[in-house]
């Protein structure tokens, strides 16, 4: 997804890439102009992606606050 870089696989990211990909996550889903112009599907799939990407950070030792 474009969310991450690239189309990197989860799986191969390290601890610094995930943390940046929640970053992004976390940005749009707090801007009020993105969610708008967003479907809910859109937007469904990055929760559901961003809810990976702190699982697979906490899998690997990270820790997400």
């Amino acid at each position: 997804m474009y969310i991450t870089g690239g189309y990197m696989k989860i799986e191969k990211m390290n601890k610094n890439q995930l943390i940046q990909s929640i970053q992004i996550c976390d940005k749009n889903l707090n801007n009020p102009l993105w969610v708008r112009r967003n479907t809910e599907f859109r937007i469904g799939v990055i929760v559901n992606h961003r809810a990976k990407l702190i699982a697979r950070l906490i899998t690997i030792g990270g820790k997400y606050v």
